[in-house]
């Protein structure tokens, strides 16, 4: 009997030292949020589906199962709802609202978008100062000094796990935005700056790398031609050319995608975009081997965050600041003694165009 149980001892005791020899990491991914906090519609004061009140309920659900988690969020998440607009313009003797969501739902890192740029360097300038996030954006450079403008790349270790994040965002944004809204600011082609911070990524010896990067999939898109240094959704095309990364997470183009790549030395790249407006979240599960000091295994998914419940904590949080904005925005600008009726319109002048004009 005794024999019987040294045995069952030692084939426990080796299980459970393979069991730690192996790490499971799950890299969470938002991304394009635009402004979309909260499930509450301000334009139609309707609930909506779609928020990051659903995906702090998500994410509080995650971490209770899981204790190896790092939170990433991939830009444009400044612009495009009341509540962030009022942050931005109107309340800005305040912490911005943003700081506040980035630390309420613990985000390890995030990467700059274009429609963060967009906000204005009062905006992005003022949030940069406030957050403990490292915001990154390796190819955004100072004209005036040629250093980087934003933090390239976040080291974060899990249980002994070394891993690395590269943070780039579109360089197509001295095509979208006037000069006044990033002067001082260059943007670097994607692939140009992948392969300069890969061999100094690697000086870190880390076990994983990633890419957390504001583009696109679709490098043809919009008549770009593939092969243009200042592509502005080159992602498949670093996957392709610049060996090291593990996992890309893209975003911009709010369209949803599980892939994998094959880069020119034979590597597989696991390539997710997770949407937009809170919809979805990307989620990557890495089992990592200590022992051998590779990966095991790597599963990428998208989960839908539609159905899920706001949080309620989440919301009681921010109530105070929803209401503000609500009153904010339900303000009267004007009174009309006049009806408008827009049918006249068909017709001739009417008191409707001269209103729009």
């Amino acid at each position: 009997m005794k024999r019987f149980l040294l045995v069952i001892t030692a084939i426990s005791t080796l299980f459970s030292a393979c069991q730690k020899d192996k790490v499971t990491l799950h890299l969470i991914e938002t991304t394009d949020v635009h402004g979309r906090f909260f499930n509450y519609d301000f334009v139609q004061d309707t609930i909506r589906a779609g928020s990051l009140s659903q995906f702090a309920t998500y994410i509080d659900s995650l971490r209770k199962a899981e204790s190896n988690i790092i939170l990433m969020d991939n830009g444009d998440i400044i612009q495009g709802d009341p509540a962030i607009y009022y942050s931005n313009y109107i309340d800005t003797n305040n912490t911005n609202l943003l700081t506040h969501i980035y630390k309420t739902l613990q985000y390890d890192v995030a990467t700059i978008g274009n429609h963060d740029i967009e906000a204005g360097p009062a905006v992005y300038n003022k949030i940069k100062k406030e957050l403990t996030t490292p915001w990154l954006g390796a190819n955004i450079i100072e004209t005036a000094t040629g250093k980087p403008a934003f933090k390239p790349f976040q080291i974060i270790i899990k249980d002994g796990v070394k891993i690395a994040i590269l943070g780039i965002t579109t360089p197509g944004i001295p095509n979208w935005l006037p000069e006044k809204l990033y002067k001082g600011l260059t943007f670097k082609g994607m692939v140009e700056t992948a392969k300069k911070w890969m061999p100094i990524i690697k000086e870190e010896k880390p076990d994983i790398i990633v890419g957390l990067f504001h583009a696109g999939l679709d490098a043809n898109y919009e008549d770009f031609e593939n092969n243009d240094p200042l592509n502005p959704n080159a992602t498949l095309n670093v996957a392709k050319e610049v060996p090291g990364f593990n996992v890309i997470f893209a975003g911009h183009d709010h369209r949803k995608a599980v892939k994998t790549i094959t880069s020119k030395e034979g590597d597989t790249v696991y390539v997710v975009n997770a949407g937009s407006h809170g919809k979805y979240a990307g989620n990557v599960k890495i089992v990592f081997d200590k022992k051998t000091n590779s990966i095991h295994k790597i599963e990428a998914r998208l989960d839908n965050l539609q159905s899920i419940d706001a949080n309620t904590k989440f919301n009681h949080k921010f109530e105070n600041y929803i209401k503000e904005v609500k009153d904010f925005f339900n303000q009267p600008i004007a009174h009309l003694n006049t009806k408008l009726c827009p049918q006249k319109a068909l017709f001739g002048p009417s008191e409707f165009m001269q209103f729009i004009h």
